[in-house]
């Protein structure tokens, strides 16, 4: 419901979107396919490996099979 109203207030905005992008996490493309329905117009990018969602910090307890491989940092300005 809220990725409805999300959906439907964007698009009542008149924004100027670019691009409609999503992490990795199921729950967060569904959500994203959900708005999308209300700008369709928008480009829709499946999923960006810059938010790939996963373990930057390592698990507690420790795990010996943690293995977060090269971490990037980005920032993101939404306006």
């Amino acid at each position: 419901m809220q990725a409805e109203i999300t959906g439907k207030r964007l698009m009542s905005l008149d924004l100027k979107i670019n691009k409609l992008v999503s992490s990795t996490m199921t729950r967060a493309s569904q959500t994203a396919d959900i708005i999308h329905k209300h700008l369709s117009e928008v480009p829709r990018e499946a999923s960006c490996p810059l938010l790939c969602e996963g373990a930057p910090f390592p698990p507690d307890p420790p795990s010996s099979t943690w293995n977060p491989g090269r971490m990037v940092c980005y920032l993101f300005m939404f306006l």
